[in-house]
């Protein structure tokens, strides 16, 4: 009962504030006090195998990923966009932009090749700030995981989800996003959620697209 109330109030204040400062002022404090956040205890990684690490990293992710909905609607709007050469992507409904957050880059899968590529191991994104992915790399060495240290290998989309939710439960991550391409899908992980001031608003209309950007998905 106390989870749904915690909710419901979040939800009430998206309807009383049109102040995204205001909304930010109230929300943001409130992540700390709500069920999902990890304690110290939980944040470390003590896994048997790699398919327990996957599993609590899905854990983990799934349990992000349904806070951000319920405090700011990510997954419930009209639309999305990223900007790679900002590090950042915003999501905003029929109207205007609403929530922005920075962006890591993980990597990508391609339908063509049926592979995943890890960001840093990805050409395309030599001119990108990708972030701290290559943290999960060295993981990867330290624990002599494969998978996590290897550029390129045969793969599929629940992969592509599994080294998601792996980068972003080692990078304590608030959510991950994927955006699906003509050639396969990008994945992206995201931090510092917070709705987007009115007076920046002009900042984060539709991108018109120059072909400088790397595309979404595939990696060959």
């Amino acid at each position: 009962m106390m989870r749904y109330e915690r909710t419901h109030w979040c939800m009430k204040l998206k309807d009383n504030y049109s102040s995204a400062e205001e909304m930010n002022r109230l929300l943001l404090p409130l992540i700390s006090l709500l069920p999902f956040v990890l304690t110290a205890e939980e944040k470390k990684m003590e896994f048997t195998d790699f398919e327990d690490l996957v599993a609590q990293s899905t854990d983990y992710m799934r349990a992000q990923n349904e806070k951000n909905n319920r405090l700011f609607g990510i997954g419930d709007y009209a639309r999305y966009e990223y900007d790679l050469f900002r590090s950042v992507i915003w999501w905003s409904d029929e109207k205007e932009p609403k929530v922005r957050a920075k962006v890591t880059v993980v990597g990508s899968t391609s339908t063509k090749s049926d592979t995943w590529m890890w960001a840093w191991a990805n050409p395309h994104f030599g001119d990108i700030e990708i972030g701290l992915i290559e943290k999960v790399k060295e993981f990867g060495e330290r624990e002599s995981i494969q998978k996590l240290v290897e550029k390129k290998w045969d793969a599929d989309e629940i992969d592509g989800w599994e080294m998601t939710s792996i980068s972003g439960r080692l990078l304590e991550s608030q959510g991950a996003y994927k955006s699906p391409g003509t050639n396969g899908s990008l994945f992206l992980l995201y931090d510092g959620l917070e709705f987007i001031p009115e007076e920046e608003k002009e900042q984060y209309r539709p991108l018109k697209k120059d072909g400088a950007e790397p595309d979404a998905g595939g990696n060959g």
